[in-house]
């Protein structure tokens, strides 16, 4: 198996072997690319850096020839987030011979605690997990394995030092300067992530920054295991002394990493001051593992889903008996066209079940353009285990389940393709039809497709005059779409 992360900094790529003895890694390749000063003002990647980060996919792709498509997973981060470049992802999935999805920061957030939870298993208690990269920091609360509440804000070790200590100029007051803007973007979640009085019983710091601060604390005697706040005072007074990030004379640092310390030493003291930590444990772990862990247990990632979509029902009251009804009608008739259509993958599947079992998401405001009250809803709400991809896909999907069908308003997304998703959207469509009256029975009959062509077969005893109008208008709505919707009541039985 094979994780990618397109990070702000450097990209990654990490090959493992998984066995009956575990997971080891059998080959690693990073290479520095910084594309976050690469933006232009359009979000595009411009310039030497655009060549050079291809060229790194390219190589990372001939490594990759031979795996499986369903072994690999590449994803890019905070600089891929705030970049808007389309033509730039589809060049270099041409380039690493695989999608890359841009996941959003809860996302990451969640994997970096799944790769904590593999290297904990036998921990269950309660924790609070940090991680600080170039372009952004994410945290978790995380009770038992399962996510409470999880965080990302766009501060960063590169994106701090960039703004506050150019050049590698340390002084008393540059860190000052820097950790009140770090404690800015924290304060409003620190208030979400109430630990109680007690405070959380475990901290723990993952990547590169906090484990590079740990080894220089370790080595000069400032701790041993742990990372301790009053320890984090002595070194940052260190470095403002020293007035340069070269003077500081700290050994075992690389020159890369000690150039980027600053701004990730100011928004760990600034984490630890916003949630009140006295001390952090750091481990050897981050995204990429989790990504690892993800591919191998992939269970896990659709109980991440599943938790998440529960979440969601409860917290907008919808009603539960119909959403089950839609996405079971839904899943028996794209498992009826799966072959047909193209609909058999994963993806196709968990696009279709989220969108159903959300589908009357917008009730809550108003029946009145409920499907456009969802797209919002749903955009504007995090769903833990889906990318940014998934979730704008799942939001399409809910707006365009009912009324006028606009095919050329689907997203893009990695795996799955516009037309996919118009089908996935025709399932939904006739599920909801098949579901009006809110009572059991929405799955039965047949479907068959063939191209854009759609045929639907169903027992006698549904036909009704509310119905029949329905699929009238549905067959209507699907031709505006280039779709072509037949259906008959089998009194043969």
């Amino acid at each position: 198996m094979a994780a990618v992360e397109l990070g702000s900094n450097s990209f990654y790529l990490v090959v493992v072997r998984i066995d009956d003895r575990g997971a080891r890694i059998v080959d690693r390749i990073r290479e520095r690319i910084r594309l976050e000063p690469a933006l232009d003002d359009d979000g595009r990647i411009r310039g030497e850096t655009r060549r050079i980060a291809l060229r790194c996919l390219r190589r990372f792709g001939d490594r990759l020839r031979e795996f499986e498509r369903d072994d690999i997973r590449a994803v890019g981060t905070h600089a891929l987030r705030r970049a808007n470049d389309a033509e730039f992802l589809e060049e270099g999935a041409t380039a690493l011979g695989h999608p890359i999805e841009v996941i959003d920061g809860v996302e990451e957030a969640r994997l970096i605690n799944r790769a904590v939870a593999a290297c904990t298993a036998n921990d269950h208690s309660e924790r609070f997990v940090l991680d600080i990269g170039g372009g952004s920091t994410e945290f978790v609360h995380d009770r038992e394995g399962s996510v409470v509440r999880a965080a990302s804000v766009g501060i960063g070790c590169v994106s701090g030092t960039e703004r506050f200590f150019p050049r590698g100029t340390c002084s008393k007051r540059r860190f000052e300067a820097a950790i009140e803007w770090a404690r800015d973007a924290l304060r409003e979640h620190a208030e979400a992530f109430d630990p109680g009085e007690d405070g959380f019983p475990q901290a723990i710091g993952t990547a590169g920054t906090i484990n590079a601060i740990q080894r220089i604390l370790h080595a000069e005697r400032l701790g041993s295991h742990e990372i301790r706040r009053r320890a984090l005072r002595t070194l940052r007074k260190r470095f403002a002394n020293a007035g340069h990030v070269l003077q500081v004379g700290l050994d075992g640092v690389s020159e890369e990493r000690l150039a980027v310390l600053p701004g990730g030493i100011a928004v760990l003291i600034a984490a630890f001051d916003a949630f009140d930590i006295e001390s952090m444990r750091a481990l050897p772990t981050g995204l990429r593992e989790g990504l690892i862990h993800d591919l191998a247990d992939r269970d896990h990632r659709e109980c991440a889903v599943e938790h998440s979509v529960r979440q969601l029902i409860s917290r907008f009251g919808i009603d539960v008996a119909q959403a089950d009804r839609v996405a079971a009608t839904a899943e028996a008739l794209r498992t009826h066209v799966a072959e047909a259509w193209g609909l058999e993958s994963a993806d196709a599947r968990r696009l279709l079940t989220c969108a159903s079992r959300l589908h009357e998401i917008g009730l809550c405001l108003s029946h009145t353009a409920y499907h456009r009250h969802g797209e919002y809803l749903v955009l504007n709400s995090a769903v833990t285990g889906l990318t940014s991809y998934d979730r704008s896909c799942v939001a399409a999907l809910i707006r365009h389940h009912r009324r006028k069908l606009a095919s050329a308003e689907f997203p893009a997304h990695p795996t799955v393709s516009r037309r996919q998703l118009l089908r996935l959207c025709c399932l939904l469509r006739l599920a909801v039809i098949l579901n009006r009256s809110r009572a059991d029975g929405g799955t039965n009959g047949q479907i068959r497709g063939d191209g854009n062509y759609l045929g639907v077969s169903l027992p006698a005893d549904r036909e009704a005059a509310l119905m029949t109008e329905d699929l009238n208008s549905e067959v209507r709505y699907l031709a505006s779409a280039g779709l072509e919707l037949e259906f008959e009541f089998d009194w043969s039985n």
